[in-house]
């Protein structure tokens, strides 16, 4: 039997419920527009199974987060 750490488990667990957009504005702390807008622009990955029903897992958030993240201090 193999240890899997958190971030496998997490990356790979079918039981992960899906964010809805106005949940992954608030988890990112940015603005719904701003979401849709990434969205769009495929800056931000996201489940589109309709026009209006529009998925996002919290794994690739916290990816497209640590892709943008700096080590400098403003």
């Amino acid at each position: 039997m193999s240890a899997t750490t958190p971030a496998q488990s997490r990356t790979t667990d079918p039981e992960e419920p899906l964010l809805l957009v106005p949940e992954a504005a608030t988890y990112l702390r940015l603005p719904g527009s701003t979401v849709y807008r990434l969205i769009k622009t495929g800056e931000l990955p996201a489940l589109i199974l309709s026009p209006r029903r529009i998925r996002l897992r919290r794994v690739d958030l916290d990816r497209w987060l640590a892709e943008r993240t700096t080590g400098g201090v403003a």
